[in-house]
């Protein structure tokens, strides 16, 4: 009796030690932070700040106001292949977390059988023949000791989340190209309007001085000066259009189009500036950080 009772209490003993080392990790517990609901500020950036304004809130169609624009970001948004694929791995994450969560629940599995057997009359004289039919169903359930199918499910989510932010990452990375790259040829359309007038003022101050020294006033080496003048902002056209072509044809690529010109709407100084964004920011901050 005595060696069974010792044989017992080590059983109970190691299936206990088993027991407690089920769970793999430990549940994640966001930290508290102890940060202030809304910095001091003056009165009055109080009303801006007790919404929780900020520009990082606001859509990219609410901060350019040029129409042209926002029609190429749309078309940048729905040609682009890697917006497809960041929604592909969205999707593939999606049926990875319900695949996962399925596996959490009882399996039922029903299987049926039929047989038909006679015995053999050198064995047996007079054998009959026998039928028989069965029905069997099996439950099966794969209890989470291990909290194994838990953390499957929370590392599905995971990925979830992390394609998510991907897509997002991308869809935020053709805005910002496509509006960069827009800006860009606004301001060489600029550069390019600037040489051209420099190019009719220097053309016009050459005939000044080309007649100057016709009449013997100023000396040759004033219209050689300002020949080489003229000549630097010819040169200066020429660099703008070769760069207002590069600009149009990068900008085409984000949008899936063929190289070709691009249409413009607003000019550059016609262009909305950015809402200044206020001294004091509410603590509503730390949910947009990516950590």
């Amino acid at each position: 009796m005595g060696r069974f009772d010792i044989s017992s209490l080590r059983v109970g003993l190691m299936c206990s030690a088993l027991l407690s080392g089920c769970a793999l990790t430990p549940d994640y517990e966001r930290p508290v932070l102890d940060v202030p609901v809304a910095y001091h500020v003056d009165s009055e950036q109080s009303s801006t700040l007790e919404q929780g304004e900020s520009i990082a809130n606001l859509a990219w169609w609410q901060v350019f106001e040029d129409a042209q624009l926002q029609g190429l970001i749309r078309s940048a948004l729905a040609e682009n292949k890697d917006i497809g694929v960041a929604l592909s791995r969205v999707a593939q994450a999606s049926y990875q977390l319900t695949s996962t969560r399925a596996n959490q629940y009882p399996f039922i599995d029903i299987t049926a059988g039929a047989a038909r057997s006679r015995q053999s009359e050198f064995l047996m004289p007079g054998a009959s023949i026998e039928e028989s039919f069965s029905v069997m169903g099996n439950l099966s359930f794969e209890l989470d000791l291990w909290r194994k199918l838990s953390r499957s499910t929370e590392s599905a989510r995971a990925s979830l989340l992390a394609s998510e932010a991907v897509q997002r990452h991308v869809a935020l990375s053709i805005v910002a190209n496509v509006a960069s790259a827009y800006m860009l040829l606004l301001d060489l359309d600029e550069r390019l309007l600037i040489a051209r007038h420099t190019v009719d003022s220097r053309q016009a101050s050459l005939g000044i001085i080309q007649a100057r020294f016709d009449g013997g006033v100023t000396p040759e080496l004033d219209v050689n000066q300002a020949q080489i003048e003229l000549a630097v902002a010819e040169v200066a056209i020429a660099t703008f259009q070769r760069e207002i072509a590069q600009t149009e044809n990068a900008l085409a690529i984000l949008l899936g189009r063929n190289p070709g010109p691009i249409n413009r709407g607003l000019s550059l100084k016609e262009q909305q500036l950015l809402p200044e964004i206020p001294t004091g920011l509410p603590s509503e901050l730390l949910q947009r950080r990516p950590d």
